[in-house]
């Protein structure tokens, strides 16, 4: 995956945050709140709504010192009182709140978003860190938003998205580490929820994708069809888990015999799955094969090893789209 050394997905994160608390471009920047579960090496810093241009104050980002439960309650108690928190957690420690997520959010239908960061492989910290299991634990929620952005544009047009007037609980997740989009930094807009997007036609397989693994899967469509003279690959990145785009998957399963899912996270009960199931309960026999993380705790590595055992690479995504 290409990498842009200045652009990092928690820097989006950060920028996205700053700009809303100094109300440039959110809804309503007076009621915006950041919640952090975790205490970090540097203080976040971002500009207050009465800070003189050119200065900052630390005032508008709450640390919970990696109390999970603790953070996600506190975000649903502020949610509560009109305001709207976004709460960064590590996906994997998300899995201590789960509970929380539920009785505390979910069930009231509160206007919180939960930034999962770290989301899927994370490299050498190993399988205490790999975000590995959101996408499946998170998929059965009844009232919440589950997406996750390929870049840094689309981390901030979710952003945006999210804290539109009562969208109710809402999860982004992006991974560790950087991205690939040079020009990240770009003025934010509303992306339908539920809405996923064609980014290539083809004819032959659909190559259906969830969130960042989505630009590995460029790179492999066009090595593939460079390699495979006639092949044809239409490559959709869905965006969301919940709500799937009913529109979109209606489109694929009528025009094509098979399909491939990419993402990074487990195979068993993630998006992959959910495609599965959409495909059986609307009559579609399509050829289906999933492609993620396997039935095993994952061990640590560097992410293009990891992204390599677990077939998730370019290498392993065109060998799907060859086989």
């Amino acid at each position: 995956m290409p990498v842009v050394a200045e652009s990092r997905f928690l820097d989006d994160f950060l920028a996205g945050i700053a700009a809303s608390a100094a109300g440039e471009e959110f809804h309503d920047p007076f009621h915006f709140i950041g919640v952090a579960e975790y205490g970090g090496e540097q203080p976040v810093v971002l500009p207050s709504q009465d800070c003189v241009p050119g200065e900052e104050d630390p005032v508008d980002v709450l640390r919970q010192a990696e109390a999970l439960f603790d953070a996600v309650t506190f975000s649903a108690g502020m949610a509560k009182d009109g305001l709207l928190p976004f709460c960064n957690i590590y996906s994997s420690f998300a899995q201590r709140a789960y509970d929380n997520i539920i009785h505390d959010v979910c069930i009231s239908r509160l206007n919180v978003v939960l930034c999962l960061d770290r989301a899927g492989l994370v490299g050498e910290d190993g399988p205490t860190h790999h975000g590995a299991f959101d996408l499946a634990y998170l998929r059965p929620i009844p009232n919440l938003t589950v997406c996750s952005p390929i870049d840094e544009q689309e981390l901030r047009h979710l952003m945006y998205t999210a804290q539109l007037p009562d969208k109710g609980p809402f999860v982004i997740r992006y991974p560790r580490g950087r991205g690939s989009n040079p020009d990240w930094e770009c003025e934010m807009h509303e992306i339908p929820v539920g809405h996923g997007r064609c980014l290539k036609e083809g004819t032959d397989v659909a190559l259906l994708t969830l969130g960042p693994i989505g630009i590995t899967a460029i790179e492999a469509v066009k090595q593939a069809e460079k390699e495979h003279p006639g092949l044809s690959v239409a490559h959709y990145d869905m965006r969301f888990l919940r709500p799937l785009d009913d529109r979109l998957l209606t489109e694929i399963a009528a025009k094509f015999r098979r399909i491939i899912t990419v993402e990074d996270g487990v195979r068993r009960g993630g998006f992959g799955t959910a495609v599965l199931e959409w495909m059986a309960d609307h009559g579609a026999t399509c050829r289906i094969t999933r492609l993620g993380l396997p039935d095993e705790f994952v061990e640590h590595g560097s992410l293009p090893e990891l992204h390599h055992l677990c077939g998730i690479d370019k290498e392993g995504i065109m060998r799907a789209l060859t086989n």
